[in-house]
Formats: structure tokens, C-alpha cells, sequence
């Protein structure tokens, strides 16, 4: 019965508005934010700039939730998203909410993120294979939309796209050889972090941090020759 809450002439977000209703709290915060936007919008214009409004925090609010509720995995999308292959077409980017290339799932900033080669070996030195679906994943999570941008897994600086810089967005494995663990990291982060686990890479630097404060370093802490 949404519609009765919107002014002659701005109906055209009804579906939207509904389906932010039916998300979660979040969901139906931004539904009646999106009916306030509709009823200050004038008539002429709130079929054009309120709906393409509300259809990207759709999206956005169904695959960037704040915090994962029990039972959900990270990134969980909405039921509507989830029930197409992740890698089917979508007028906006499943990534990051912009609008997609053409045919595609991500947009023009996202798919290079995407495809960023991985140059690691398998222990027998074959190449290693893409989880891109895992890859998806964390870039659901780790996208910022206050900044417009992704953010480092294990410093949360603002990652740069553009490659060969310190900051530029690389991917990282949480366990190493792991394809499922892939998070995006900054360059300099990732190469410091080769190929430690999560929890290696974070004792090592703790140990380190104390060290460099003039405490002797923990032998301990230095990680073993991995298997």
C-alpha cells in the first residue's frame, strides 16, 4: 500500500520504494528516506531523478550491509540478485552500484578489479585458478560508498584503481593458496604480507611494532617455512 504514501504523478518509484521496504531496518530507512526525495521532488522531475536515485541505494543497501546478521555470509545480496548467476548481466554494477557496461555485471571502475591477474604459482607451479565469485564477494564488502572507492582489507585506506602504485588495489589471499580468502589490499600491505596468513602477518607486525618501541623481537613471532 506504499502508493498511498506518494503524491499524484510520482509513482513510478513504487516497486523500488517496496523492495527497500522489504530488506531489512536498513532496507526501510532508505524506503522512507526515497518517499521523502519523492514527495519534495517536483512531479516533472521525480520520475527521472528519484527513481535512478532510489534504484542505486537499492542496490547498494542490499549488497553492502554494515554488519552480517547470524546465518548470513558476508556480502549477502538480496534474494532477487541472488537467484541469477553472479555473473549475469545487470543494468547496475554488482560491485559497486554504479551503472554496468554494457552486457556486463560491473562497470567501467570495476572490472578492471576483477580481472586483475594473479601471477602466484601452485606448490607444484602450476598457475593458480580465480574464484571470481569469492572476488565479487569482497569487493561487496570492502566498497565504501561515502568514498566512492574500496578500501584496504587490513589498513582501510582508501585503495587507488590505478595500478603500480602504493596504494593501488591489489588482491590477497587471508590463507595462503586459498581462493575463497581473497580480499584487496593496498600494494605496499600486500608485498609486506607475501605469503602469511592473516593471523602470521598480524603477529609478525605487533611483534615488529614492539621492536621498533625498543623491545627485543620475538623469535617467536617469526612465522615457519610454510609446508
Amino acid at each position: 500500500m506504499l502508493h498511498r504514501l506518494l503524491p499524484p504523478g510520482n509513482r513510478a518509484p513504487v516497486r523500488t520504494i517496496a523492495a527497500l521496504d522489504a530488506l531489512d531496518p536498513i532496507g526501510k530507512t532508505l524506503g522512507k528516506l526515497a518517499r521523502d526525495r519523492v514527495a519534495l521532488d517536483p512531479p516533472a522531475a521525480a520520475q527521472n531523478n528519484s527513481h535512478r536515485l532510489m534504484q542505486r541505494e537499492l542496490v547498494r543497501v542490499s549488497i553492502h550491509r554494515s554488519e552480517p546478521t547470524a546465518g548470513d555470509s558476508p556480502g549477502v545480496m538480496s534474494d532477487a540478485m541472488s537467484s541469477a548467476p553472479y555473473w549475469a548481466a545487470n543494468p547496475t554494477c554488482r560491485a559497486c552500484g554504479r551503472q554496468s557496461v554494457a552486457g556486463s555485471y560491473l562497470c567501467v571502475h570495476c572490472r578492471p578489479v576483477m580481472a586483475r591477474v594473479e601471477i602466484r604459482k601452485n606448490a607444484d607451479g602450476s598457475g593458480r585458478s580465480v574464484d571470481k565469485q569469492a572476488r565479487l564477494r569482497a569487493m561487496q564488502r570492502q566498497f565504501d560508498p561515502r568514498i566512492d572507492s574500496y578500501r584496504c582489507y587490513f589498513t582501510g585506506v582508501p585503495l587507488e584503481l590505478a595500478a603500480g602504485r602504493r596504494r593501488s588495489a591489489e588482491w590477497t589471499h587471508l590463507t595462503a593458496g586459498d581462493e575463497s580468502s581473497v580480499v584487496l589490499a593496498c600494494k605496499l600491505v600486500n608485498r609486506m604480507q607475501t605469503d602469511l596468513t592473516e593471523g602470521e602477518f598480524e603477529v609478525l607486525v605487533k611483534a615488529l611494532a614492539r621492536r621498533f618501541d625498543g623491545e627485543p623481537f620475538d623469535e617467536a613471532a617469526f612465522p615457519p617455512e610454510p609446508e
